[in-house]
């Protein structure tokens, strides 16, 4: 079964969750110095982290494209790609947890958490088996070279 929301979408859907979380509860917060800033680093991170990636395969002629897997002309493995098999995935969990840290709210991490879970078995794991089979061994080497998420 594959992922039918856009990435992007469930990012913000996660966002969402986030703010919801922190606003509606008074427990559970998380306060440092520097937390707001830290916070804003650590998503405006994620987020270029995010455009590097795309560029990336934009760069190699390939698709960005989440819902046809079987249309990627190329194994992107390299740069962010030689470390994480999935970085703009990452990159949207980033900019997730940097939310998180500028929300202080520790119940922030469920939506984060779950937008990992969904992200692995409906999106991830569906492009696995489609690159498997257009790539075979190749993308089988690339696979036990590179972990799924870092």
């Amino acid at each position: 079964m594959t992922n039918k929301i856009p990435p992007p979408i469930l990012t913000v859907v996660a966002i969402i969750g986030v703010f919801i979380l922190a606003v509606k509860t008074s427990y559970a917060k998380l306060y440092f110095p520097g937390q707001v800033w830290a916070g804003y680093f650590i998503a405006s991170l994620g987020l270029s982290l995010l455009l590097y990636a795309g560029l990336m395969f934009k760069n190699a002629g390939t698709t960005v494209n989440p819902f046809k897997p079987e249309a990627t002309s190329d194994i992107v493995d390299q740069g962010l790609y030689a470390i994480s098999r999935n970085p703009m995935y990452l990159a949207m969990a980033l900019t997730i947890f940097g939310i998180v840290i500028r929300m202080g709210s520790w119940l922030g991490l469920i939506p984060l958490l779950a937008f990992i879970a969904y992200i692995t078995a409906f999106q991830i794991k569906p492009e696995e088996v489609a690159l498997e089979a257009k790539f075979g061994q190749d993308y089988l080497d690339y696979k036990a070279r590179v972990r799924r998420w870092i």
